[in-house]
């Protein structure tokens, strides 16, 4: 579920980028996104911010993998291959009170 609300926020900054552009503006590249979170967007709102950062890092990458302010980022659409970028703010891992636990193996 995630994957599509970071797919979101990466389309927004590349349809924000696009549109800056055709009015014959310069981009600003960067990682804001909590512009983007409005009344008509509130699903967003029920996201850990993490994913929507990592939303807005993705796009910045992209901008500067394509080779900077004067190439196209592409949006991503909900075919093929998805991810999702989640980083360790988000999970931990716990050690398992039972020996063997993992393995099946006691003691």
């Amino acid at each position: 579920m995630w994957i599509g609300h970071q797919r979101f926020i990466r389309n927004a900054k590349t349809r924000e980028r696009d549109r800056v552009r055709a009015e014959g503006g310069v981009p600003s590249d960067n990682q804001a996104y909590s512009h983007l979170i409005t009344s008509e967007t509130g699903f967003l709102s029920d996201v850990p911010s993490q994913i929507l950062r990592n939303g807005a890092f993705r796009f910045y990458t992209g901008c500067s993998a394509s080779g900077g302010p004067g190439r196209r980022t592409q949006g991503q659409e909900r075919y093929g291959r998805q991810s999702v970028l989640v980083t360790s703010e988000l999970f931990r891992f716990l050690r398992c009170p039972m020996p063997g636990a993992l393995t099946g193996k006691a003691g």
